[in-house]
């Protein structure tokens, strides 16, 4: 892999990518007080990071199918970049969460299209190799970025934070400029021809599965803070700790299981838990993300005991 020091400068720009989408909950309650809303909405902000993500990133990669990867991979990247510079300046709840969407859109196109642009820079033998890496920026902006993106909003301010990475993001968009050769996309995939995968309703089981317990998960980490401080008064250096150590579980859990979280997962949790908060306390996020957890169980259960089913039928 003669380009895998570029691979991982594109591993850089999906792992602040990351850190920019998890940050919220681990400073969720100052981003609530200093934009003049409840924590319940503030919720709302990582809610739509993740449905632009997964919404918007589709049909933006299939609209521009036949531009140059390159050109819209650096495109995207400065359109994340600057976001964050709007983030210092939202002066309200709803520019926020508009400059969050744009974030989500812009960071969810650039994930993909970084992936794909790896492939391109290593032999094929070592494609595979090559978007593991990248996805290790996603893993890495869990078990390292958020943790320590916490700490340090409590020293320098969260909106400060936020130009900080936007400052970073420079790197591996000057990198690509000057390093990455122009490259075209190949065969044009429709957002219908995507849609048509889950017709198979072994796929689409898969998928819910997946969602529902991502969802379980967020449901409890969109608002881990506010969680945390209801059982004890921790300082930001002592919740960096613990979400650091979430997110070495979660990264352990990936890995082990082989499956990557679904943006749409985060989605649901974050909306789930910021309905919990405003009707009832944050103290019950843990019993709504069990019971959507349960339901990915008893649906993963039916899914295999009908092939077992199948299986015996058949024999």
């Amino acid at each position: 892999m003669d380009n895998k020091w570029v691979v991982y400068i594109l591993t850089l720009a999906v792992f602040l990518i990351g850190t920019v989408e998890y940050l919220i909950s681990g400073i969720i309650q100052t981003v609530a007080a200093d934009l003049s809303v409840t924590t319940s909405s503030a919720g709302l902000l990582v809610t739509a990071f993740a449905l632009s993500a997964a919404v918007g990133a589709p049909i933006v990669i299939a609209a521009t199918i036949h531009l140059d990867r390159k050109k819209l991979l650096l495109m995207m990247l400065g359109i994340f970049m600057l976001s964050n510079w709007l983030v210092y300046v939202s002066p309200s709840f709803e520019m926020m969460l508009v400059t969050r969407m744009i974030q989500g859109l812009s960071g969810g196109v650039a994930t993909v299209v970084a992936m794909a642009v790896s492939t391109r820079l290593v032999e094929e033998g070592n494609r595979g190799r090559a978007i593991g890496i990248i996805l290790m920026g996603l893993s890495s902006s869990l078990v390292l970025g958020l943790p320590v993106g916490t700490f340090l909003s409590e020293g320098i301010g969260w909106r400060l934070l936020f130009i900080f990475i936007g400052l970073l993001g420079l790197v591996p968009l000057l990198v690509i400029y000057k390093k990455v050769s122009p490259i075209k996309a190949q065969e044009a995939v429709t957002p219908r021809a995507q849609l048509a995968v889950i017709k198979n309703k072994k796929i689409l089981a898969a998928v819910v599965i997946t969602l529902l317990y991502i969802g379980a998960y967020s449901t409890l980490f969109t608002f881990i803070a506010p969680f945390l401080l209801t059982r004890a008064e921790l300082s930001a250096s002592e919740i960096s700790g613990i979400l650091f150590l979430a997110g070495i579980c979660s990264f352990m859990g990936s890995k082990i299981g082989g499956v990557i979280a679904d943006q749409f997962g985060f989605a649901l949790g974050s909306w789930v838990g910021g309905l919990v908060i405003s009707s009832s306390s944050v103290e019950h996020l843990g019993w709504s993300g069990f019971v959507i957890a349960l339901l990915s169980l008893l649906l993963a259960i039916r899914l295999f005991s009908l092939k077992k089913e199948k299986e015996q039928l058949s024999a």
